[in-house]
């Protein structure tokens, strides 16, 4: 047997960082095409976020219908009563009738309707929050890229003609993993930015690669990056 036969493969070679195998990261079909699908990993804060949203909406709705009306209620009967002893003597019967305390109450009732609006102030923005959050993760589930020789699909039906990209920023593809491939589009000059959704890095790297594999001259590229900068700069 060999030395290469008695060595054993590394723990971690074909090994993704999920500790999946690389042949399970992305598809890859027999006529080329590489597609990339979504790490849910990364979306799960938004999981997280939506859901905590949704709590605090629900609290918001308890006090807004339940607990601050309560204590409306024994405001404005308080304040019925006048500052004699005969009234606060009436007020504490009622008080213990009520099963209420027989306290001063702590806010005014001018003071719980305003706190009653900011309620479902704070409920309306935390719903929309939580809409917000969780509609991101909903999408992002079963999406994907795909890419071939010729060109790069996604599940939200975006499409990129390989032939017509004219340069590739990845200056942030190493430390972000982020990519913006700027290509002559329909209506002119376009982006499509590799950052809205996080795929699988390893299949992205190769549905890169087909883009790059298209790029023209290297001086006409660099041209192309140049007006890129100059736009980043302006903007």
């Amino acid at each position: 047997m060999s030395e290469l036969e008695d060595q054993e493969p590394s723990r971690d070679e074909g090994m993704l960082e999920d500790g999946g195998s690389e042949t399970d990261a992305f598809d890859s079909s027999s006529d080329g095409k590489i597609r990339a699908h979504v790490d849910m990993g990364f979306f799960r804060r938004f999981l997280f976020l939506g859901l905590a949203l949704l709590g605090y909406a629900g609290w918001c709705y308890f006090d807004a219908t339940v607990n601050y009306p309560k204590k409306l209620l024994i405001a404005e009967a308080f304040e019925s009563f006048g500052d004699g002893e005969v009234e606060r003597e009436k007020w504490r019967e009622l008080a213990n009738e009520k099963g209420w305390s027989t306290s001063t109450p702590e806010k005014t009732s001018e003071e719980w309707r305003g706190l009653i609006g900011q309620q479902y102030i704070m409920l309306a923005a935390a719903v929309a929050g939580a809409v917000f959050f969780l509609g991101k993760w909903a999408l992002a589930r079963g999406s994907w890229v795909e890419g071939s020789s010729e060109e790069i699909r996604t599940s939200f039906g975006r499409r990129i003609e390989l032939d017509k990209v004219q340069s590739i920023n990845k200056r942030k593809w190493e430390s972000k993993g982020i990519a913006v491939i700027n290509y002559e589009g329909v209506h002119g000059p376009t982006r499509f930015t590799l950052d809205d959704f996080k795929y699988d890095r390893a299949a992205m790297a190769k549905i890169i690669a087909f883009a790059e594999a298209k790029l023209p001259s290297s001086e006409d590229e660099e041209a192309s990056v140049e007006e890129v900068e100059e736009e980043e700069a302006e903007a």
